[in-house]
C-alpha cells in the first residue's frame, strides 16, 4: 500500500498535468458521444487517457476533483473551464448533484471507458426517470468514488466563468514567485481577441486572419505550457465554429506551433489531444475538403524528419512515464513518419526506447506496409530483427511477402524472429514459408516455426505437422524437440488426439519409446474426455518412460494446464 502524496495546494506543475488530463477527457467524451464502446476510435481515446491517469495516480495515488457550476478543481487550482460550447464534461456532473470525483490508484481501463460512456448517456437521460448519480451508481466502479449532494436543497455557487481570470489572480498558488504575473491572467488577453467574443447564442465568432496572426506574436512569446493549452483551447474552438478557409488554415498552422514548443519541452499528451481533437473536427460528416487537407498538413507536418529528429536528443532520459507519453505522440503520426522512426529505431539505445518505437511504428505503418521494405535490406541483422517484429505485431495478410523475405535471412536470430510473427498473422497463407523453417538447422527457429502452426490452426496446420512427425528422420530430434511438436499437435483438437493416441499404438509403424512418452504429453495439452481415457489406456499398459509420460499428463490434465493454445 502506497502513502498518500497528495497536497492541500497543487504544484504549477502538478495542475497543468491534471490540465491536459481533462482535456484528454473531453476529446474520449467527444469520441464517445459518435463511436460505440467497441470502437476502435473509442478505445484509442480511452488508453491514451487511461496512459496519462495511470502515470499521475504512480505518483499521487488519487485524483479528486471538485466540480462547481462552471469549473473544475484540483488541489485549490482550476484546471478545466469549458470554452464556448465546449461542455461535455461539467454539465451533466454539476446538474445531477455530483460535487466531486476522484480516480484511485488500481483504476482499470474498463471502469474509465464505463465511466465515460456513462457521462455520454446521461445527456439524454429524462430526469424524471434517471440521473447520473444513479447511473453511476449501478456501474459499480469500484475506483472512481463521487461525492453528490441534494440539487434541489443546495444553494446555487452563483459563480460566473467570466470572473475566472480575476479570481485566479487574486489567489496565486503558494510556489509561485512573488511579482510573477499568474499564468491564467492570460484569459483576460483572450477575451479582448476578436476570436472569444461570444454571439447570442454562445458560439465563439471567427476572427479575421490578420487579428490570429498579430495574436500568434504575442502568445508564441510565452514559454509557460498553461498558456499555450489555453490558447490551444481558443484555436479549436474557432476550428469548430468557422468555415472561413483563410481563417481555418491560419488557426490550424497557429497550433502546429503549439505543437510544436509543447513537444521540444517534453509535454507529449496535450498535443495527442489536440491532434485527436483536430481529427474529430476534420471527421465530421459536413467538413469541406480544404479542412481535412490542413488537418493533414497539420498531422504531417509533426512526421517530418526533421520535426522527429530532436526527440532523438533526449529520448533515451525520458522515464517510463514520459515513454509511454510518447508513444501515444507518435502513435498518431502520419506514415511519412515510418522512415525516419525507423531510423531512430536502428540508432535506440536500450531495449525499453525500442520496443516503444516497435510498438508506434506498427500503428503508424499498419496501412503502408510497404514503406517498412527498405528496412530489410539493412546490412545490420538486428535492424531486420525489429522489423520482422513490428510486422508481426501489424499481422495482416500483407506483410507476409515481407516476412518470406526476412525467412530467407541468414542471420538465425531474424529467421527467428519472422518465425514468430508469421504465427500471428494467424493465416493458412503463411504455413509454406513455415514449412520450410520447419526444416531448418537451427532447433530455435524449428520450435519458433511449430509454435506458429499451432496458433493458425485448422486442416491445413494438421496435415503438415503429421507429414513432419511420420517421416523417419522425426524418431531422431532431440526429446524436448519432439515434445513440443506433439504438444502443438494435441493443442490443434479433436484429430490431434486420434493421431496421438494410435502413435502410441503402433498404427503408424513402430517409433521409439521416448517419441510415445511425447505424445503422451501432447495428449496432455490436448486436454478433454477423450484424451484422460487414452492417457488412462496408456497408464495401464504401458512401461517404463510410457508409463511416467501418461500419469505426468493425467496431473497436468487434472490440473486444468490442457489446451495449451488458449
Amino acid at each position: 500500500m502506497h502513502a498518500s502524496r497528495s497536497t492541500g495546494s497543487a504544484s504549477l506543475r502538478t495542475a497543468a498535468r491534471v490540465r491536459t488530463l481533462m482535456r484528454q477527457l473531453v476529446a474520449l467524451l467527444k469520441t464517445a458521444a459518435t463511436h460505440d464502446a467497441g470502437n476502435e476510435a473509442f478505445m484509442k481515446a480511452v488508453d491514451m487517457l487511461y496512459t496519462g491517469l495511470r502515470a499521475f495516480l504512480e505518483e499521487h495515488d488519487t485524483l479528486s476533483l471538485r466540480i462547481r457550476s462552471g469549473e473544475i478543481a484540483f488541489g485549490g487550482q482550476v484546471v478545466y473551464v469549458p470554452i464556448g460550447r465546449s461542455d461535455e464534461l461539467i454539465h451533466p456532473l454539476y446538474r445531477d448533484g455530483v460535487r466531486r470525483i476522484t480516480f484511485n490508484r488500481d483504476l482499470t481501463r474498463d471502469e474509465l471507458a464505463a465511466f465515460a460512456a456513462t457521462l455520454v448517456s446521461a445527456r439524454e437521460m429524462d430526469p424524471y426517470e434517471s440521473d447520473l448519480v444513479t447511473a453511476l451508481w449501478e456501474k459499480d466502479l469500484a475506483n472512481i468514488t463521487y461525492e453528490a449532494s441534494d440539487v434541489y436543497l443546495e444553494r446555487d455557487e452563483g459563480r460566473r466563468v467570466g470572473d475566472l481570470a480575476a479570481e485566479i489572480g487574486a489567489a496565486a498558488p503558494a510556489d509561485e514567485p512573488a511579482g510573477t504575473k499568474p499564468p491564467d491572467s492570460l484569459l483576460g488577453e483572450l477575451a479582448l481577441m476578436p476570436a472569444a467574443a461570444a454571439s447570442p447564442d454562445g458560439a465563439i465568432e471567427a476572427p479575421a486572419a490578420e487579428d490570429l496572426d498579430e495574436f500568434r506574436s504575442r502568445i508564441m512569446g510565452e514559454d509557460d505550457s498553461r498558456i499555450l493549452e489555453i490558447s490551444s483551447n481558443v484555436c479549436l474552438e474557432i476550428l469548430e465554429s468557422t468555415d472561413r478557409e483563410e481563417v481555418f488554415r491560419t488557426t490550424a498552422r497557429f497550433l502546429g506551433e503549439i505543437c510544436d514548443w509543447l513537444v521540444s519541452v517534453r509535454e507529449f499528451m496535450p498535443v495527442c489531444t489536440i491532434i485527436s481533437d483536430l481529427h474529430t473536427i476534420a471527421g465530421r460528416d459536413d467538413a469541406p475538403e480544404w479542412c481535412r487537407q490542413a488537418v493533414a498538413e497539420v498531422v504531417r507536418r509533426r512526421s517530418e524528419s526533421e520535426k522527429i529528429s530532436g526527440i532523438e536528443e533526449y529520448i533515451e532520459d525520458l522515464s517510463d512515464a514520459k515513454l509511454e507519453e510518447l508513444f501515444c505522440y507518435l502513435a498518431q503520426m502520419d506514415p511519412v513518419a515510418v522512415q525516419p522512426l525507423c531510423r531512430m529505431l536502428a540508432e535506440a539505445g536500450t531495449r525499453r526506447v525500442r520496443y516503444m518505437l516497435a510498438r508506434a511504428i506498427s500503428i503508424v505503418a499498419k496501412d503502408s506496409v510497404g514503406s517498412l521494405a527498405p528496412f530489410l535490406n539493412d546490412k545490420r541483422w538486428y535492424v531486420v530483427r525489429n522489423i520482422a517484429m513490428i510486422l508481426g505485431m501489424i499481422a495482416t495478410e500483407d506483410t507476409l511477402p515481407y516476412l518470406a523475405d526476412a525467412a530467407r535471412h541468414a542471420e538465425p536470430r531474424v529467421r527467428r524472429e519472422a518465425a514468430r510473427a508469421l504465427g500471428r498473422i494467424r493465416k493458412p497463407d503463411a504455413l509454406p514459408v513455415l514449412k520450410i523453417l520447419l526444416q531448418d538447422d537451427n532447433k530455435m527457429i524449428r520450435l519458433a516455426a511449430v509454435s506458429a502452426v499451432g496458433l493458425i490452426g485448422g486442416d491445413a496446420a494438421e496435415a503438415l505437422l503429421r507429414g513432419i512427425v511420420l517421416d523417419k528422420s522425426f524418431d531422431a530430434k532431440a526429446a524436448d524437440e519432439k515434445r513440443r511438436f506433439m504438444e502443438v499437435y494435441g493443442s490443434l483438437g479433436e484429430a490431434g488426439v486420434a493421431f496421438l493416441e494410435g502413435l502410441v499404438e503402433g498404427r503408424y509403424g513402430r517409433v521409439s519409446e521416448t517419441t510415445t512418452a511425447c505424445a503422451a504429453y501432447g495428449l496432455a495439452a490436448a486436454g478433454g474426455s477423450a484424451a484422460d481415457k487414452a492417457l488412462r489406456k496408456m497408464l495401464s499398459h504401458g512401461e517404463g518412460s510410457l508409463k511416467y509420460a501418461a500419469s505426468e499428463a493425467i496431473s497436468m490434465i487434472d490440473g486444468g494446464r490442457g489446451c495449451l493454445n488458449e
